[in-house]
């Protein structure tokens, strides 16, 4: 039975006390590449995602792979969505960072969505906007909390991470096509270096936080182990 990213998100984000600490918000790197150079990286990166994606044979997709496929790429988003926001309101470039590798999640999946020829959920919509009403509460929740300090917002990045685990997780046991296990392992492998990033900044600025959907030995495996390197 998938458990989804919109289980129990509010009444789990009511568990959850922090103390802010915002002198420790990360300062923009002076030698950060530039936007041109950011662009082509980027291209070169898509263009190897949908290569790689598209050199599967395409199979039958159930129903349930399809509704998976479908809730992942808006559920992808959210996490965008988020980042977005706290970057914006805390300047942490945690929240930058992971934000951009969220965007190549997004696109892995619409990969997949062109590749089946689905009707895309996000299509332009804009950040904060789902189609999903219970991916909009869930936004709505995390926002609330994030705004609330720093310290908050990182405790909102690991929630979403270990919920994300925990999705993928689930999709990828039930999955049968290539393709799909292709992309959903990828996506899990970032989600795991996401969930280390973020829950050593909430350590960091003396939070704490408790895994509500993975277990605790698979978050304690993924702590104690080392940045993961994936095929993108």
């Amino acid at each position: 039975m998938r458990h989804y990213i919109f289980i129990s998100i509010a009444t789990t984000l009511l568990f959850f006390t922090s103390c802010n600490k915002d002198n420790d918000i990360a300062k923009d790197d002076d030698n950060a590449p530039t936007v041109e150079e950011v662009n082509v990286n980027q291209s070169a990166l898509y263009n190897k995602i949908e290569s790689a994606i598209l050199a599967f044979p395409k199979e039958d997709l159930d129903e349930s792979e399809l509704a998976g496929l479908l809730l992942m790429r808006e559920e992808e988003k959210l996490a965008r969505d988020v980042y977005k926001y706290m970057h914006q309101k805390y300047n942490m470039k945690i929240f930058e960072n992971i934000m951009h590798s969220e965007e190549v999640h997004m696109f892995a999946i619409k990969v997949m969505i062109e590749k089946y020829g689905l009707e895309d959920p996000v299509d332009n919509s804009p950040a904060g906007i789902f189609k999903n009403s219970k991916l909009q509460e869930i936004y709505n929740a995390l926002i609330t909390k994030g705004d609330k300090s720093l310290t908050d917002a990182l405790i909102v990045g690991t929630i979403i991470e270990d919920l994300d685990i925990n999705d993928l997780n689930d999709l990828i046991e039930e999955a049968s096509n290539k393709d799909l296990i292709y992309v959903y392992e990828n996506l899990n492998l970032g989600s795991r270096n996401h969930l280390r990033a973020f829950y050593n900044q909430v350590l960091n600025n003396e939070g704490e936080y408790t895994p509500q959907y993975i277990s605790q030995d698979e978050f304690d495996a993924i702590l104690s182990g080392n940045k993961e390197f994936g095929n993108w």
